[in-house]
């Protein structure tokens, strides 16, 4: 970056020096330099977004049609996704019943949401997973982790099962540290895991990849809560 502010720094220099022809024409071209530089960013940034979405919508296709949903059954479930701080993951809310359950009691809408309610809950079979994750470091600290080392199966959110294995280096109450296998997963995405801790066994829980580490080889994952 400092070589290129001294390549610009003697070109204007020389420009001062030269008529005002060959001046104009300097900033003409540097003009267009910074504004192509803008452009390619725009379109970039564009682009992921535009991935991004289309991933987002797969993964909700994937859920709706796995669960058999009605397209009233997919409409309530949009307009749940209103009251989630990102409703663009509103796929979130057919695998996480604390979402569900947060989302409904602020949903104002007009539809029978008892029977939509029971109707969704049983085609998705979702089970809290504060009752799962409750107590698994018996620590005073809310985010004290424990240091282990056990296998455990990842997927992305919408697959059937986790059946991908990794290795699981720590946990607490609110998430956890995996190998990022073939170092597939990147920050944002929305997986599942499951494992075996202290002869108990937890299943298909909803986690969230909140940062990679160690040349993307770790994933530090967030179990999937109500302020997702």
């Amino acid at each position: 970056m400092e070589q290129l502010r001294d390549i610009i720094y003697n070109i204007f220099n020389r420009s001062l020096a030269s008529n005002p022809a060959e001046t104009a024409a300097f900033f003409i071209l540097l003009i267009g330099f910074f504004g192509g530089l803008v452009l390619i960013n725009v379109y970039r940034t564009r682009k992921i977004k535009r991935k991004q979405f289309k991933a987002m919508k797969t993964k909700w296709n994937v859920l709706c049609k796995r669960f058999d949903l009605t397209d009233k059954e997919a409409d309530f479930i949009e307009d749940l996704s209103a009251h989630m701080q990102t409703p663009e993951k509103k796929y979130l809310l057919l695998v996480n019943p604390h979402l569900f359950t947060n989302c409904l009691k602020h949903y104002s809408g007009k539809l029978d949401t008892g029977n939509m309610e029971e109707a969704i809950i049983r085609k998705t079979g979702l089970v809290p997973v504060s009752e799962q994750m409750k107590g698994i470091v018996s620590h005073r600290r809310k985010n004290s982790r424990k240091h282990i080392d056990i296998e455990a199966e990842i997927c992305p959110i919408e697959y059937v099962v986790a059946n991908r294995r990794t290795r699981m280096f720590d946990i607490s109450n609110e998430g956890c540290m995996v190998e990022n296998t073939d170092k597939r997963f990147k920050p944002g995405d929305d997986l599942k895991l499951s494992f075996t801790l202290q002869e108990k066994t937890y299943r298909d829980i909803p986690a969230e990849v909140v940062r990679v580490s160690s040349a993307n080889k770790i994933l530090h994952l967030k179990f999937i809560t109500v302020n997702s």
